[in-house]
């Protein structure tokens, strides 16, 4: 039997991993903590705390290194205060979309990978500070104008 400290600790790390059903990394766990209780947990003693919730099969990982996440194992019990969370997110998944090509759909799955997961893009401002809507464009003519016939094709 665990101490009753132990267990509400336990309890309070798993509410948190709960409220984020695609899997939260370990300092955003220590964020969260300092957060809602004012003072940020010992990284190491969190480490054991989220040990200790996969051994008794309420928490699972996904990834690895500085890329690993947690998540509640499917089925586990999702505190009140994460069922707003969890619906919304189920609700976002069930949603029908317009239908894409392979190519956008591969987009579009990239697009929904958790920042974490992405590889970085960089940008150049200028383009972007030069832009004037109606007057000049992102892409020139040549990729423009088919884009704009398939676009065309597909809302027929």
């Amino acid at each position: 039997m665990l101490p009753a400290a132990l267990a509400e600790e336990l309890n309070r790390i798993e509410s948190i991993v709960a409220a984020h059903p695609s899997g939260i990394g370990i300092t955003a766990i220590e964020a969260e903590i300092a957060r809602r209780h004012g003072d940020k947990p010992n990284r190491r003693t969190l480490q054991r705390r989220l040990q200790k919730l996969i051994e008794s099969q309420r928490i699972t990982t996904e990834g690895e290194s500085i890329a690993l996440v947690y998540k509640l194992i499917s089925g586990g019990v999702v505190p009140a205060s994460a069922s707003l969370t969890l619906a919304a997110t189920a609700t976002a998944e069930a949603e029908l979309y317009v239908p894409v090509s392979p190519e956008g759909a591969a987009i579009r799955d990239r697009v929904r990978l958790p920042l974490m997961h992405r590889r970085p893009a960089g940008y150049q401002r200028e383009f972007l500070e030069d832009y004037q809507p109606g007057t000049t464009f992102y892409l020139p003519e040549s990729l423009a104008t088919p884009a704009a016939r398939n676009g065309a094709h597909l809302c027929q």
